[in-house]
């Protein structure tokens, strides 16, 4: 496996991959540029890792030590596991002539028509096969490859079902919701502050878990809207799930995703779910079982808030008809 490892959920992803292949006996090698947030997760798994350390991941040596590794190794598959790794990594495997799978972790629809999406349309179709966590993933490669006999398919993300069973709930917050991801413009903090601000229960807490880019700017907004009491940036957390088990309920108002990983384990710690009213949620869920809602729509988001703070069961069931 070739990946980055930036401490995003499809890292986590790779690793519970890694660790049921290893315990079938699969001999597995990651080559990854970064440590991050999942390291000591990967390598409690017992793979062996190549660390590439380069000053930028547009780096022309990423592809160079990529080779030697796969020269050195002599590698029955490869699988390309995020970019920039997937661009490196399939070009590598081209030239080594060793079949490699293509990682869809996305909406690929999203990044078609930039350059780095064209160029990996070109050299997917080099690829033996296509694994898509989403069906619009799925869908998207299905009608975009050359080869119609390729092997497209739709695996689901791994939820480690037996951990969650033995995680308590557990963290320093009383009284709050929660939001799991990274801190990009896609996952759409941004109106969930602005909701929030407006919910009726002034005694609720906001916990945001995730790292990332726009960290800045949310500290900005929740300064401006005199919510640094209520809401916090707590960045990347290893006990997640306990914080999940603890929660009033569970907030998502994602633009876009491929399969989000904490949706489902919040999901699975049985927290009632708001989520925003996009295709990779609807395939998950239905109206019957969370709320759903316009992802930029603050008045409505406001609105369900208040439905999710004041239920008083674990789960709720809303009609929205």
């Amino acid at each position: 496996c070739i990946a980055t490892m930036k401490g995003g959920g499809a890292e986590k992803q790779l690793c519970h991959l890694v660790n049921a292949q290893i315990k079938q006996g699969i001999n597995v090698h990651v080559i990854i540029l970064e440590k991050g947030v999942n390291y000591d997760y990967l390598v409690s798994t017992g793979v062996s890792v190549y660390w590439i350390k380069v000053s930028n991941f547009y780096s022309f040596q990423i592809f160079i030590e990529i080779k030697k590794i796969i020269d050195l190794i002599q590698p029955d598959i490869i699988q390309c596991w995020q970019r920039p790794m997937d661009f490196f990594g399939s070009l590598a495997a081209i030239l080594s002539n060793t079949p490699f799978i293509t990682a869809e972790r996305t909406n690929p629809a999203k990044y078609s028509l930039t350059f780095k999406g064209l160029l990996r349309l070109l050299l997917t179709q080099f690829s033996s096969a296509i694994i898509a966590n989403s069906e619009i993933g799925r869908d998207f490669w299905k009608r975009k490859v050359i080869n119609k006999n390729k092997l497209v398919c739709y695996i689901p993300n791994i939820l480690p079902n037996a951990l969650l069973d033995d995680v308590r709930s557990g963290c320093e917050f009383d009284n709050y919701i929660v939001s799991v991801g990274r801190l990009s413009i896609e996952k759409n903090h941004i109106s969930l502050i602005q909701a929030f601000q407006n919910i009726n229960d002034p005694t609720i807490n906001l916990i945001i878990v995730g790292e990332g880019p726009e960290y800045q700017k949310l500290t900005e907004i929740i300064d401006e809207k005199k919510l640094t009491k209520r809401v916090k940036l707590i960045g990347y957390r290893s006990d997640v799930l306990e914080i999940l088990k603890g929660a009033r309920g569970f907030v998502s108002l994602s633009l876009h995703e491929g399969m989000p990983n904490t949706v489902l384990e919040a999901a699975s710690c049985r927290l009632p779910l708001l989520l925003s009213d996009i295709p990779e949620h609807r395939s998950l869920f239905s109206l019957s079982e969370v709320l759903f809602c316009p992802a930029i729509d603050i008045q409505t988001i406001t609105v369900l808030l208040n439905s999710l703070t004041n239920s008083k069961k674990k789960q709720i069931y809303p009609s929205l008809n």
